[in-house]
């Protein structure tokens, strides 16, 4: 006995009732205990799960899958909303919800969580930190205190969110449709109050697209319409002014006047910068033609120096032959000059020498 009541101190139940899973009733007419539970199937995040943190502090109890719940289901599959005609079951038989993602939604066993109180939730905007802001999208805890809150019992629901950081917000956020939900006496009229309540949102979303289009064209009209205005205020440069009228020029005429001067030196400073360019781009193209001319004029005195070495090596031609430069010439030239003139070139240099002198004329 001793080791089983150490055991136990650890645990912090609120009460005996509470091992079960569920929430004390508080409020005024009702007595007992609104048991509360939910069929887990492991899609969410273990972390962000208000399902089983709720059944950690002994709020909610854990289901099998397959098991029956006699209370309300909250099913997405279902027909009929909560109202307050379900009060009687929820007192007795409590209220149970899945715990599944709504990304896998479609991999649900519909069979494992049947049952003959199913019911839907009308519509509400989520609050928790994973679908905060999406309409339908709630998590268990959201689910379980607007089951409550519509069916008469709020000081059970409001309890069940002060558990959460976010818990206040949903309310924030969903005031007006719980309090409308909670008036309502039977299904039906939560789903006139839910149509009614979207009917008005979107009068309200196509009332903010039409201002909004107004204000566009309004500001495109406007926009259209200031260059004509200013057109007709412009005052004629070659009129002459009036020497009897007094009157002194209008603010707008003497800005307009001073724009068309600017606009003009503008003109003629684009135009010296024109010649500016293009008196800069003749230098270039002069200075590229000398460049170029004296890079010719190296390349030909080049060729030329080349021409004049080959034609030293290979000696004088025909018509600068002299008797004193054929002596000079050695025995390859020798041969070509007479091969030129068909005289046989074999012999000696000395014979070779003396057929081309033979064949040079004299000078005199």
């Amino acid at each position: 006995e001793n080791i089983m009541a150490s055991r136990g101190r650890g645990k912090k139940w609120h009460d005996r009732d509470s091992r079960n899973g569920g929430v004390k009733i508080t409020t005024e007419g009702y007595e007992g205990f609104i048991k509360l539970a939910m069929w887990d199937f492991g899609q969410c995040d273990i972390k962000r799960c208000t399902g089983r943190k709720m059944a950690r502090m002994g709020l909610l109890r854990s289901l099998k899958i397959g098991r029956r719940w006699g209370g309300v289901i909250l099913s997405p599959l279902a027909r009929l909303p909560v109202s307050k005609a379900d009060a009687e079951v929820v007192m007795k038989w409590g209220a149970c919800v899945v715990d599944c993602s709504w990304a896998r939604i479609n991999e649900i066993p519909v069979r494992s969580i049947s049952g003959k109180y199913e019911r839907l939730l009308p519509f509400l905007v989520a609050a928790n930190p994973v679908n905060y802001g999406k309409a339908c999208k709630l998590s268990c805890v959201e689910a379980l205190a607007a089951t409550l809150i519509i069916t008469g019992f709020r000081e059970e629901g409001e309890q069940l969110l002060s558990k959460f950081k976010w818990g206040d917000s949903f309310l924030d956020l969903n005031h007006k449709l719980l309090s409308a939900y909670e008036s309502c006496e039977n299904g039906k009229e939560v789903v006139d109050v839910q149509n009614e309540y979207l009917k008005q949102c979107e009068d309200e979303k196509l009332l903010r697209a039409t201002l909004k289009q107004e204000r566009l064209t309004q500001e495109m009209m406007q926009m259209t319409c200031q260059p004509c205005d200013e057109e007709e205020e412009k005052p004629s440069l070659n009129e002459k002014p009036n020497e009897k009228s007094s009157e002194k020029p209008s603010e707008k005429s003497v800005t307009t006047i001073e724009k068309q001067v600017s606009g003009e030196e503008a003109k003629e400073l684009e135009a010296e910068k024109d010649l500016k360019s293009d008196t800069s781009d003749t230098k270039r193209l002069k200075d590229e033609k000398k460049v170029l001319e004296e890079v010719v004029e190296k390349e030909t005195k080049k060729l030329k120096g080349k021409k004049g070495k080959k034609e030293a090596k290979a000696g004088p031609t025909s018509e600068e032959l002299t008797r004193q430069s054929v002596k000079k010439l050695k025995t390859k030239a020798l041969k070509v000059e007479l091969k030129k003139r068909g005289v046989s070139i074999q012999g000696s240099r000395k014979q070779l020498v003396e057929r081309l002198l033979a064949l040079v004329p004299s000078q005199k």
